[in-house]
């Protein structure tokens, strides 16, 4: 019994002395990435890395303020190596574990993004949650940098932005996990997130109007950053965009519209009948609660046709026109043209990917396959040309739950 006693605790002592973490790394030692851009210039890929900078929360009080993050870049031949050459400029060992963000600038997506798919798909460090947007009209560094919030990083506020505008469904928010989901599925391409740099509007203290800033001053201070409209791939090459209400057809297309607003013009039947106080609005909003799209793919004659259903249930936003909200047929008559403004988004958006990118980026052909596999593979090797031509119906139906807080606007007045 002694016996086992004495091999048990030196089994135990031995365990504590030896266990260690082979791999560990000094965070003193790690320059922790929080944004990433990949551009190509002559053929190199240039990778740009914005990393956090942990001096600028040990300053004393009094002390004058440093950056909360810096930005360095490396160049290479591939996305691995250009990665690597950062350690010929910086003096710490670049950490991907938290980089939160991918930027491809526009000239490396249209030449296409087959060398990051391979390099995010081999890395150990990258997280696949992070997210992977587009930079419009842009190379990835150029837009790097522009904070025109409350964050301390430019990574921290393009990531915030993002998340903000998942309640706003004319973008698309997608991350490294959900891209190759798509990208492997040969019937369809993926749709980016995009963001554009843009000019700041400032208030003017001497007319109180909004004016374009004049300024020559190329400060980053004075832009700001949109991330309307989305990305169209074909496999790895972007196609071009698609406009921020063209994403709000696409969303619906797809089922993926969860919350956000329908701006319609005032029916003419309902601005005909009343005369508002004040200044006449031309536009009622309708805040989208829930809703549900249903496609259905047939073969009539030879030919596919595809159904688009969408249920919508939603509350009235904004009724600025005077419309008398609490009377049901009006309310009827809102809902018609709710839906009728619906169908012409997705219709639009259907439209472009037809003739313009001539392309399934709405999963068409995954539908086709499920409902028609013996058809599918007589098509499947030319799909995307098939998709093209293609008829397609859309029927949209509109139920407004609720009119907010009143019934009959202020400034209505019956004729």
């Amino acid at each position: 019994m002694k016996k086992r006693v004495v091999l048990l605790v030196l089994w135990i002592m031995i365990i504590i002395t030896v266990t260690s973490c082979t791999e560990r790394r000094e965070l003193d030692d790690l320059g922790i990435v929080i944004s990433m851009g990949l551009d190509v210039e002559d053929e190199k890929i240039i990778m740009t890395l914005e990393i956090i900078n942990p001096t600028s929360s040990k300053l004393s009080a009094g002390m004058p303020a440093q950056r909360s993050s810096i930005f360095i870049q490396g160049i290479g031949n591939t996305v691995f190596e250009a990665g690597r050459n950062v350690t010929l400029e910086f003096d710490r060992r670049a950490y991907l574990s938290h980089n939160n963000v991918i930027i491809i600038g526009e000239e490396l997506a249209r030449r296409g993004i087959g060398d990051i798919i391979d390099f995010l798909s081999r890395d150990n460090e990258q997280r696949e949650t992070a997210y992977l947007v587009v930079a419009k009209d842009a190379k990835a560094y150029e837009v790097m940098g522009i904070n025109a919030g409350l964050s301390n990083s430019f990574g921290g506020y393009l990531t915030n932005i993002i998340e903000n505008y998942q309640r706003n469904e004319k973008t698309r928010s997608l991350t490294v996990f959900e891209f190759f989901r798509y990208y492997y599925d040969l019937s369809t391409g993926p749709i980016l997130g995009v963001v554009e740099k843009k000019e700041k509007i400032e208030i003017s203290k001497e007319t109180n109007k909004e004016i374009f800033q004049e300024s020559k001053d190329e400060s980053l201070d004075k832009y700001i950053l949109d991330l309307t409209g989305g990305a169209a791939f074909a496999r790895d090459k972007l196609l071009g965009y698609f406009s921020g209400d063209e994403m709000i057809g696409f969303n619906f297309i797809v089922d993926e519209y969860e919350k956000g607003l329908v701006v319609l013009e005032t029916p003419k039947e309902l601005s005909e009948d009343i005369s508002s106080i004040g200044r006449a609005s031309e536009n009622l909003v309708v805040e989208v609660l829930r809703s549900k799209t249903k496609k259905e793919i047939e073969i009539v004659d030879g030919k596919i046709h595809l159904s688009i259903k969408v249920n919508i249930r939603g509350s009235l936003g904004e009724a600025t026109a005077g419309v008398d909200v609490g009377n049901p047929e009006v309310i009827e008559v809102i809902e018609n043209a709710c839906s009728e403004r619906v169908k012409e988004l997705i219709e639009n958006t259907m439209e472009k990917a037809q003739k313009e990118f001539q392309y399934d980026n709405f999963s068409i052909g995954a539908l086709m396959h499920r409902k028609h596999p013996v058809e599918w593979r007589k098509v499947s090797d030319d799909w995307h040309n098939v998709f093209t031509k293609i008829s397609y119906t859309v029927d949209v139906k509109t139920e407004i739950l609720r009119t907010g807080l009143i019934d009959t606007p202020g400034n209505i007045r019956k004729r």
